[in-house]
């Protein structure tokens, strides 16, 4: 959570400008996505320490009052792509029991893996 006041800048600050690069951080990727079912931004981060590299993908979801974000990251080689879809892609936005009937201004999501079967 974060301060409603904020709520016009903080979006605008992470969906439009992209990270610039530093000594130990540079942004391959920074683009527009839908997760889940909502707009969001999916950023790629290269961070250098010494001789480790370590790559984060990162999502941001902005609701009134509320910033989501998940990362997957891997050492000296990024994530392969389809760890990263089936890792974003097993979130569903589900409800939080404080307001069944509708997703209410403030409301936050619920970001949880689907149901898993069990058995064959």
């Amino acid at each position: 959570m974060y301060d409603t006041a904020l709520q016009s800048v903080l979006p605008q600050s992470y969906t439009s400008n992209r990270p610039r690069d530093d000594f130990n951080h540079r942004w391959p990727a920074y683009r527009d996505v839908t997760w889940p079912g909502r707009p969001a931004k999916e950023a790629v981060v290269e961070k250098i320490f010494d001789s480790r590299r370590i790559y984060s993908v990162s999502r941001y979801l902005f609701t009134p009052g509320r910033l989501y974000t998940f990362l997957i990251e891997g050492e000296n080689e990024p994530p392969a792509p389809t760890d990263s879809a089936a890792f974003f892609n097993s979130f569903v936005v589900g409800r939080t029991g404080e307001n069944d009937e509708s997703e209410g201004e403030g409301e936050p999501l619920l970001l949880q893996p689907p149901p898993r079967r069990i058995g064959g």
